[in-house]
C-alpha cells in the first residue's frame, strides 16, 4: 500500500520543486508536446505527493497519461516506455540549455519512473581511470548534474549478431603522463577547451533496417520517429525487438577500443576528455569544445552535421555504400567501394578529417569508416608513429606543422576475416577554414 500523502493545489504551487516543473514545461519543447507536458506533470505529482516508485507503474501510467484501457498490454504496446526516455532527453537538453542556472535539478533515472529532485551540482574537478584507481568514472568538465547522460569511459555495449550484446570493459594503459597528444590529435588539446569522443549508435542502424533506409540526423532526433517504429508491426515478438533497439544504448567493439586508445594518448589533458554516446547528444553542445566522431553518417548520425565540407562522401545505401569523389584529381576514381558487410575479406575505404569547430580555438576529428574494420583502420594514422609520418608525407609536411591545419584524407583498407591488415593514403584535401 502506498504511503502517499496528497498535496492542495496551493501548497504545490509554492513548492519550489514544482516551480521548477512549470518553468520546464513553459519551454518550446513542451508546448509542442502536450504529451510529454503531461506526462512530466503526472511524474512530478506523484513525486510531490510522496508516492511510492513501485506503485508509479507503467500500466499505472499508460492509463492516466495516454488513456489506455485497463486491460492493455505493456509488454505490446511501448508507448510509455519510449516517451519516458523521449522524456529524459528532454530534461537533458533543458538543463544544458535555458536551465543552466537552475539551482534545482530534476531526472527521471532509468529502470523506473519516479522523478529525483536534487540541487543542482557545481562544476568539480574531473576524474580519470588510471592504473591505482581503474573503476573512477570519467565525466566530461560541465555541471557534474550531466553525470547520468555520459557514457562510462571503460565500459562499452558490444552488438553481436544484431541482436546480442555484453559488456565490454577496457582499461587506461597507463596512468596519465605529461607526454602531449600525438598529431593530429594534439590540433584538439587545449587548457580552455573539453574534448568529446561520440561514439556511434549501433542501434541507428538496426533502426534504419526496419525503416528501409537511412535517416537524417532531424528523424533521428524526433521522438516520433522511434514510436514509428515501435508501431510499425503488429508481431508481439517483433514490436519487442523494435522496443529493444529503440530503448537500448549499443555501440560497437571498434568504437569502444578506439574510444579507449583516444584518451589514453591525451596525456596531460586527460582529464578535459569525455565519452559520451551518439544518443546522448543535442546539437547545440557543438557550440563550444572539442569532438572526435567515431564511425560514419551511417552509424554515428552527427558525422552528417559536417558533410557538407568534405569532398568524399558517402554515398549511403542499406545494401550498398561507396564513398564518392567529389572532385576526382588526375589519377583518383570517382568512387571508392566499401566493404560488403563487417567481418569481410576484401578492400574497403575509411575518411579521416579534421575540420575547424564552431568554438574559438576548437576542432572536429572524424573517423568515418562504412564498418567496422575501415573505422578501426583509421587508427592506424593517429596511434602508431608510422601510420602520422605516412599521413603528414601525404599532405605535403615532413613534420607536424605548428599552425591548425585541416584537412581530408581517404584511406584505403586491407581486411582478411575482419581485421585490417595493411592501411595507405589513397587521397588527400586540404581544407581552408573559414573566417
Amino acid at each position: 500500500m502506498s504511503d502517499s500523502k496528497e498535496i492542495d493545489v496551493e501548497e504545490r504551487s509554492t513548492d519550489p520543486r514544482w516551480q521548477l516543473v512549470e518553468r520546464i514545461s513553459a519551454t518550446e519543447p513542451f508546448r509542442k508536446s502536450p504529451r510529454f507536458r503531461d506526462l512530466l506533470h503526472y511524474l512530478a505529482e506523484r513525486a510531490l505527493n510522496g508516492g511510492n516508485p513501485d506503485d508509479l507503474t507503467e500500466r499505472a501510467i499508460g492509463q492516466a497519461v495516454f488513456g489506455k484501457p485497463a486491460d492493455y498490454s505493456p509488454t505490446e504496446d511501448s508507448t510509455v516506455r519510449v516517451h519516458v526516455r523521449q522524456l529524459r532527453l528532454k530534461l537533458h537538453e533543458y538543463f544544458d540549455t535555458a536551465g543552466r542556472q537552475e539551482k534545482l535539478f530534476v531526472e527521471v533515472p532509468k529502470g523506473g519512473f519516479m522523478p529525483v529532485f536534487q540541487e543542482a551540482s557545481r562544476p568539480e574537478q574531473t576524474a580519470v581511470p588510471t592504473a591505482e584507481h581503474p573503476n573512477l568514472e570519467l565525466v566530461s568538465t560541465t555541471e557534474t548534474r550531466r553525470r547520468p547522460w555520459l557514457v562510462p569511459f571503460l565500459a562499452s555495449t558490444v552488438l553481436v549478431l544484431g541482436a546480442t550484446c555484453a559488456v565490454l570493459f577496457y582499461k587506461l594503459e597507463s596512468a596519465a603522463t605529461e607526454k602531449m597528444a600525438p598529431w593530429p590529435v594534439s590540433m584538439l588539446v587545449s587548457p580552455e577547451a573539453p574534448t568529446t569522443i561520440v561514439t556511434a549508435d549501433a542501434n541507428f542502424t538496426l533502426q534504419n533496417m526496419l525503416f528501409d533506409r537511412y535517416r537524417t540526423l532531424s528523424e533521428y532526433l524526433d521522438p516520433s520517429h522511434s514510436e514509428a517504429l515501435n508501431l510499425k508491426t503488429s508481431n508481439a515478438g517483433e514490436r519487442n525487438l523494435a522496443d529493444y533497439i529503440s530503448g537500448s544504448n549499443l555501440t560497437s567493439s571498434a568504437d569502444a577500443v578506439i574510444s579507449a586508445k583516444l584518451a589514453s594518448i591525451f596525456g596531460a589533458f586527460h582529464g578535459q576528455v569525455a565519452v559520451r554516446s551518439a544518443r546522448d547528444l543535442h546539437p547545440r553542445d557543438f557550440d563550444n569544445g572539442n569532438f572526435i566522431i567515431v564511425g560514419s553518417a551511417t552509424s554515428n548520425p552527427w558525422a552528417s552535421m559536417f558533410q557538407n565540407q568534405l569532398n568524399f562522401e558517402e554515398d549511403t545505401g542499406l545494401r550498398h555504400n561507396v564513398w564518392k569523389n567529389k572532385s576526382p584529381k588526375p589519377g583518383e576514381q570517382s568512387t571508392y567501394e566499401c566493404l560488403s558487410s563487417t567481418g569481410a575479406t576484401g578492400t574497403g575505404y575509411a575518411d579521416i578529417a579534421l575540420l575547424p569547430g564552431k568554438g574559438t580555438h576548437t576542432a572536429v576529428l572524424l573517423l568515418q569508416g562504412c564498418v567496422q574494420e575501415s573505422t578501426e583502420s583509421t587508427a592506424t594514422y593517429l596511434f602508431d608513429q608510422s601510420g602520422q609520418t605516412d599521413l603528414l608525407k601525404a599532405l605535403g609536411f615532413s613534420s607536424p606543422p605548428s599552425t591548425p591545419v585541416y584537412f581530408e584524407a581517404l584511406i584505403k583498407t586491407q581486411a582478411i576475416a575482419g581485421a585490417p591488415v595493411k592501411t595507405s593514403v589513397v587521397a588527400t584535401r586540404l581544407i581552408q577554414a573559414k573566417n
